[in-house]
């Protein structure tokens, strides 16, 4: 077990599962002294995706179309851990943490108008999460330096859209181009959570 001090870094594992290690976040844990550490989760991720929604045709002059997806998410969980006296090897804990996010999305869906032009709906949103957890675990030390552990939580989350907005390109019979943007709150959601939470896999770390 931890005297003090040290620092730990954590990979998810699911040993019967087809991807048996996986990462959320680059998770820190550092130890004030041996019954207590502060912990920090940060995960940054960029998503994109490009579909073709229609086959360019050279005998119809028909244009190639296309849907693009793009998300950036940004997270931040702070928090802290107070352990019990437990045995050499086992650490249970008892603490909490503090969850922030930032998410953008940006979707593109290209159209076919007058004389084969494309067009297209450009949607631009963004959201913010913010959450409260209380968390109680364990640690098995396998070797120094080395454990296994789970957790499980009980708290409050929601999640806040903010603003989105639309534009939209379209061509007329001659060749003119209109464009139209502004905002919207078409599918905005709001959620609130309230309940227990589990790590549905075991902590390495």
């Amino acid at each position: 077990r931890p005297a003090g001090g040290e620092k730990n870094l954590e990979v998810m594992i699911a040993p019967l599962q087809g991807s048996p290690v996986s990462i959320g976040g680059i998770k820190l844990r550092k130890w004030g002294s041996a019954t207590s550490a502060k912990r920090i989760s940060v995960f940054l991720g960029y998503d994109n995706s490009s579909k073709v929604t229609q086959d360019e045709d050279s005998q119809t002059q028909a244009p190639e179309l296309k849907t693009t997806n793009s998300s950036i998410t940004v997270s931040l969980q702070p928090g802290f851990e107070k352990h019990k006296t437990g045995t050499e090897r086992l650490s249970p804990y008892m603490g909490g943490y503090l969850d922030l996010s930032f998410g953008t999305t940006n979707k593109k869906e290209e159209n076919q108008q007058p004389g084969n032009k494309v067009g297209y709906t450009q949607t631009k949103g963004s959201n913010l999460g913010v959450g409260l957890n209380a968390v109680a675990g364990f640690d098995y030390y396998l070797a120094k330096s080395l454990y296994l552990g789970t957790e499980i939580g009980f708290g409050v989350a929601a999640k806040l859209p903010m603003k989105k907005t639309v534009e939209t390109v379209t061509f007329d019979p001659n060749g003119a181009q209109t464009t139209v943007s502004g905002d919207s709150k078409k599918d905005n959601e709001n959620t609130i959570q309230l309940g227990p939470n589990v790590v549905g896999q075991l902590r390495l770390g």
